[in-house]
């Protein structure tokens, strides 16, 4: 059935709404609006679970500069506030609700980055004052105040696996950005990929991690424009170069095999880095 929801407020002028976060509970869902605050003067974010009976509830969260982010499975919502970097808040789709504490010995957190939920929620990563670090809900300690990687994250890209994650980072000297997977399975962490960002164009990482396809410059001049090489754990080149036109679309299928497609056809990729199937040109 539709469920008719009234936020707060005496008109649209008073309250606008940000994002609707569907939970893993058909009965549940969180809504982030922004409220005209005659206490604090400005305009303050608000995170409302609604039920399926269009009833509010305010959630416990401070109300300035939220960052939210759902699992995949939207089991649970990770909310911090970039002005209050205390505390990480984690909401679950029963109800439930839990505040994991922040800090870093002889440290004031400033800056906040990413807030990253892998899987069901249970564990991820956060981005704070361009340090990468480790949450897991399941741990006697949920933050791990020592940082994967310290003062040169630009950019994390999660994977499905909580342990893995691959990361552009500053390089060492100013000399542009290196993209390298940090965790705590399979390669050593900090183990760099074979080729600086600025030759990258954009990398397809394989859920759990382990690999990823990359989409490079194809030769000054030449055509096609662009190759996609395949990287291993260990930042090795796995096979050749598959030279592409204009990419559309690499899409990793739940068997665990890549579909690419560019202008003028369809592609299987193999193990292997080879092209295994083409489809006629022109579909």
């Amino acid at each position: 059935p539709l469920v008719s929801v009234t936020l707060p407020g005496d008109g649209p002028e008073d309250v606008g709404l940000v994002e609707v976060l569907p939970s893993a509970d058909p009965a549940r869902t969180w809504v982030h609006v922004r409220e005209r605050s005659s206490v604090m003067g400005t305009p303050v974010s608000t995170v409302y679970a609604v039920d399926e009976k269009g009833a509010l509830e305010p959630l416990a969260l401070p109300h300035q500069e939220l960052q939210l982010a759902a699992s995949r499975g939207r089991e649970r919502l990770w909310a911090v506030s970039a002005l209050d970097l205390r505390s990480l808040w984690v909401f679950d789709a029963r109800g439930g609700q839990r505040e994991v504490a922040l800090g870093v010995p002889g440290q004031a957190l400033a800056t906040l980055g990413q807030v990253l939920p892998v899987g069901d929620g249970q564990q991820g990563w956060l981005v704070l004052d361009q340090s990468l670090y480790q949450v897991d809900l399941r741990a006697r300690v949920p933050f791990n105040p020592k940082p994967l990687r310290a003062r040169d994250v630009k950019e994390v890209l999660s994977t499905d696996t909580p342990e893995v994650a691959w990361v552009l980072v500053r390089a060492p000297g100013g000399g542009g950005t290196r993209l390298v997977r940090v965790g705590t399975r399979g390669a050593p962490p900090g183990s760099p990929a074979a080729l600086a960002a600025s030759e990258v164009r954009r990398p397809f990482i394989a859920p759990r991690g382990e690999r990823m396809w990359l989409l490079r410059p194809g030769e000054a001049g030449a055509a096609p424009s662009a190759a996609l090489r395949l990287m291993g754990a260990e930042g090795q080149q796995v096979g050749a170069d598959v030279e592409v036109g204009e990419l559309h679309a690499l899409e990793y299928a739940p068997d665990g095999a890549v579909w690419m497609s560019d202008a003028q056809r369809v592609y299987r990729l193999g193990d292997a880095g080879e092209v295994v199937a083409r489809s006629a040109e022109g579909l």
